[in-house]
């Protein structure tokens, strides 16, 4: 019985797919290129803040988005950041290779 089910539900999920919400039929994305941010080419974690700031893990820093322009915040020596996370007091834990820290927004 539940092969069947499972038949049934797959069937109808390739007749009714389920759409992307987005504007006008096209989803909202803007695609930045390492040039237009002015850093590495590689990120690899995103967090926001309450405010909307955009932090990403980049392989040069720690990038910064304010809806405007980016920044990077460099760490000391050679560090790769690959992860962030945002704790209940706002601030913004980096972590990557031969570096760990915070950073206060706000």
């Amino acid at each position: 019985m539940k092969k069947g089910m499972s038949i049934i539900l797959f069937i109808l999920l390739l007749l009714f797919p389920i759409g992307v919400r987005a504007y006008d039929g096209i989803p909202y994305f803007i695609n930045f290129s390492a040039e237009e941010y002015g850093g590495h080419n590689r990120n690899f974690d995103i967090v926001t803040d309450r405010y909307g700031h955009v932090f990403v893990a980049n392989f040069e820093g720690l990038m910064y988005y304010d809806g405007v322009t980016f920044s990077m915040l460099h760490t000391e020596g050679i560090s790769r950041l690959t992860r962030l996370l945002k704790d209940s007091k706002e601030r913004i834990w980096y972590g990557g290779y031969n570096v760990f820290g915070f950073t206060r927004n706000g």
